[in-house]
């Protein structure tokens, strides 16, 4: 009764809680016309039939308490992973988050595997308690479990399970051979264990809990650990099959050994095992999901000081369970499993059934996506010599998933072409730029083309320019293209207008002479106009002119400035061209300086009767005049030579006592003495002879020294100069 019960009872656990979910999608339905177009596939992310947020599909499963104890030591069955199926390989999308089992990689249900994986690069890790019954000695064991599982690819991957303490109790440990009660009892073959009839008349028989051979009395210790690797053949997910199958293996490690250990740790064989299953799972729309297991663990005698401690049997674990709603944050879960042991092996007697099976019965919650509990009933259904075959399994699960890259489709857009400017005086040659705005899905590097109605590109890259040189008015037009490896778009034309409008006059003023001028001389301003370039205007012009002081005389491009009357000082003299294309000034400088009074620089005595120029005349009097001369270009030297009325040819022999120069008269004597110091001066010193003037005269009757004199007067350029009268 018992064994048809316990499943009736989970079926009606399974209505209660399938109705209002069912409920929930009706008045979804109601609600929202479309809703059923909504819902997701098979395999994708369902609602939740409440308002919360519905979890990723889950994944997390609770292992089976007994298995997971055993299965540490010698059965991959015990592996359970979380939930339900991971999203399709390579498909980019995570539909759900697997968690660990307590030793495996993923599961259907609390202790059964699902055939698919965790995924690429997935790490689960969990951590639970489990409680289960044995026999004979009506033991219960208790396990402590951590179990972490990577997933290598989609197709492979590993895990390792733990278990750091395990407790047996042992309700009746005078039916088990290791019970000092028999210590004094033949073994039974070659094992450890003493005969429990004690050499009665009844053949010898040994009595051990064979998954836990060394369990005898309350206690407990440290579990094996537990290495293995899964890999997939089918997937579901990957829409390749109808089901998922996969291969498991473990290698299950002792982590104590010799007889004394084991006996005091108990919760494991001391021997290495080895398992392998065969998994194969379906899941059923988003309704449920089932799993069948069908693990063999083939078994190593455990040994003490080189002796078999016992002959342990291989084991067999088939197992079939189910979930409902697994993509769901509350799932119902139900399982059946069962422990057969074959084999040669120590004869075993346990007061009943020998293999045991047994259901677990639960739910799993996700308080978040990546979060799962597992609470589970667990019961034997034949263990009838048991007095307590309740027992549970409780498990915490997380999952750290990678974000898979969502493919990106990819797109070239050219949202923008800019000029600028839009329009431009052609014959300024001002730069015009022309942007194009674009943008790539996924981002990259793009390349750029254009095409032109006229002129060419120089540039490349988004932002060119466009030399329009040597075209004419108009509209022109510029086309570019935007490459993206096989994608290209073709930006709109963007279109530049040329004018050439009458080119705005300049205009530059030059005065001739440009150095200072004395007043009352003529100073030339000429005014030339011009494009910006500096070439020729191409259309008349006409001029007006003024000035600051003096008077313009003339028109048109050159005039002249009079400055006479000017004061000393800074003038200009201003300039407007104006044309078609506008207007232009320009100012010329005129500088007025003062004039320098004649000054007498130079003087000296000649002999009497005499015209030659002594030494004395010569140094210093004459050679200071070149130096002084130059302080003053355009100046003028005149020289004034006199000579006394009585130097004549008479008064000359008379004097000297000798035949004197023949025709000698007082005016020639002058003039030879004027040109004697102009001579020296041209030929010694090197002064022009066109800016050197003589003057003569002969002085008045006793005067003596002074009508032998010479003197030299400076003139500089606008300076009045009138010679002395005698």
């Amino acid at each position: 009764m018992r064994f048809v019960a316990r499943p009736a009872a989970a079926l009606a656990l399974l209505l209660l809680f399938s109705a209002p979910a069912w409920s929930g999608e009706k008045d979804a339905s109601k609600t929202d016309p479309n809703a059923e177009k909504k819902a997701a596939p098979a395999g994708e992310t369902a609602a939740a039939s409440d308002k919360t947020p519905t979890p990723a599909q889950p994944t997390a499963g609770q292992p089976d308490p007994a298995a997971a104890t055993t299965a540490s030591e010698s059965s991959p069955e015990s592996a359970a992973d979380g939930g339900a199926a991971a999203p399709p390989a390579g498909s980019g999308e995570s539909k759900i988050v697997p968690v660990a089992p307590l030793i495996g990689e993923r599961a259907t249900t609390f202790t059964l595997e699902s055939g698919e994986m965790l995924g690429r690069h997935v790490m689960a890790f969990s951590t639970g308690v489990n409680k289960f019954a044995r026999a004979p000695g009506d033991t219960t064991v208790l396990n402590l479990d951590l179990n972490l599982a990577v997933g290598v690819t989609d197709r492979f991957s590993a895990f390792i399970g733990f278990t750091p303490y395990g407790h047996t109790h042992v309700g009746r440990p005078t039916q088990l051979s290791l019970n000092q009660a028999f210590a004094g009892c033949p073994l039974v073959g070659t094992s450890i264990y003493p005969d429990i009839n004690c050499g009665a008349v009844l053949p010898g028989a040994a009595a051990y809990v064979e998954d836990y051979p060394f369990a005898t009395h309350n206690g407990g210790g440290v579990g094996p650990l537990d290495l293995g690797f899964k890999f997939n053949m089918l997937s579901q997910q990957r829409g390749s099959s109808p089901v998922a199958m996969a291969i498991r293996t473990d290698f299950i490690i002792p982590t104590t050994s010799g007889f004394g250990s084991l006996y005091s740790d108990q919760v494991q064989s001391g021997a290495f095992n080895f398992g392998v299953s065969l998994i194969v799972s379906r899941k059923w729309s988003n309704l449920m999901e089932t799993t069948l297991n069908l693990p063999v663990v083939i078994t190593k005698n455990p040994r003490s000081n080189n002796a078999d401690l016992l002959n342990q049997a291989d084991q067999f674990r088939p197992g079939f369970g189910f979930t409902v709603f697994p993509d769901k944050r509350f799932q119902i879960i139900s399982e059946y499993t069962a422990v057969i042991f074959f084999g040669s092996s120590t004869q075993n007697t346990t007061f009943g059934p020998r293999d045991p099976v047994e259901g677990v019965y639960g739910i799993r919650w996700y308080p978040w996506k990546f979060l799962a509990l597992d609470l589970g009933y667990r019961s034997a259904f034949n263990l009838n010599q048991v007095t307590d075959r309740n027992g549970f399994a409780i498990r915490v699960s997380t999952t750290f998933e990678p974000r898979k890259p969502v493919p990106i489709p990819e797109a070239l857009d050219c949202s923008a072409v800019v000029a600028d400017p839009t329009t431009i005086d052609a014959t300024t040659g001002a730069p015009v730029t022309i942007s194009v705005q674009a943008s790539a899905t996924p981002a990259g590097a793009m390349t750029y083309s254009y095409e032109s109605s006229g002129g060419r590109i120089d540039g490349s890259g988004s932002k060119v320019r466009w030399d329009y040189s040597g075209l004419g008015e108009g509209t022109y037009t510029i086309s570019p293209t935007v490459t993206k490896g096989n994608l290209k778009a073709a930006c709109g034309p963007v279109s530049v207008k040329l004018i050439s409008p009458p080119p705005v006059p300049r205009l530059a003023c030059s005065a001739n002479p440009a150095a200072p001028v004395y007043s009352g001389e003529y100073v030339e301003v000429t005014a030339t106009a011009t494009d910006p370039k500096g070439n020729p205007l191409p259309y008349p012009v006409t001029y007006e002119w003024r000035a600051s002081g003096g008077a313009v005389e003339g028109s048109g491009a050159t005039v002249r400035l009079n400055t006479t009357g000017l004061a000393p000082g800074d003038y200009s003299v201003t300039a407007r061209a104006e044309g078609k294309g506008g207007a232009a000034d320009c100012s010329a400088p005129v500088n007025v300086k003062s004039i320098e009074p004649a000054r007498e620089i130079a003087r000296c005595q000649f002999k009497k009767f005499s015209a030659s120029v002594t030494n004395a005349c010569k140094n210093p009097p004459l050679d200071g005049v070149p130096p002084r001369f130059r302080q003053f270009p355009n100046s003028t030297l005149v020289i004034e030579a006199t000579a006394d009325p009585s130097e004549t040819h008479e008064a000359a022999s008379k004097a000297m006592k000798t035949k004197g120069k023949a025709k000698l008269t007082a005016e020639q004597l002058a003039k030879d003495r004027a040109e004697n110091v102009k001579r020296d001066l041209v030929q010694r010193l090197g002064l022009p002879d066109s800016a050197i003037e003589t003057h003569t005269s002969v002085g008045k009757k006793g005067g003596g020294e002074a009508n032998q004199t010479m003197k030299i007067t400076l003139v500089p350029q606008g300076a009045k100069y009138e010679p002395e009268k005698q």
